[in-house]
């Protein structure tokens, strides 16, 4: 929606649209987005601030409140995508993380295996003690891959 609203204004500007108002016509695709995109942005950061988890954020908000209201309603557009697909990005980030520990969560081993005398024995993780000699066994790699 951002980057459809620069593409008209653009094409709105160059096709010398009069004023509306005291508002240029090539601002208000601008002005809708900065309406429709940019408040929820700023609640849900004032919301992070509030529980004291402040970044880079927090100058991005202050970027995007001067730019509207100096009038710069291209440069608070910007902001919003660049803030919007940070987000993206991060939530994308979290899940790929999420998913790649739970594959490795996976990976655990359930049973351990303790030597007594000469004898070794498979046994429950929850069932070793201190002081019992645990065997790892380690894995005979190919040439190929070593």
């Amino acid at each position: 929606m951002s980057l459809l609203a620069v593409v008209l204004h653009f094409a709105f500007r160059w096709s010398n649209l009069p004023l509306v108002g005291a508002v240029n016509a090539a601002d208000i695709p601008l002005l809708i987005v900065v309406a429709i995109g940019g408040i929820p942005l700023v609640l849900q950061i004032l919301l992070k601030i509030l529980h004291c988890d402040i970044g880079a954020d927090l100058l991005a908000v202050l970027v995007l409140v001067t730019a509207t209201w100096l009038d710069e309603y291209l440069a608070a557009v910007l902001i919003i995508i660049m803030l919007s697909g940070g987000q993206a990005l991060e939530v994308f980030a979290m899940r790929k993380a999420s998913s790649v520990l739970l594959a490795l969560a996976e990976r655990i081993p359930s049973t351990a295996h303790r030597r007594r005398g000469e004898k070794v024995e498979g046994i429950a993780l929850a069932d070793i003690a201190i002081g019992d000699e645990i065997v790892i066994f380690r894995m005979k790699l190919h040439r190929w891959m070593a």
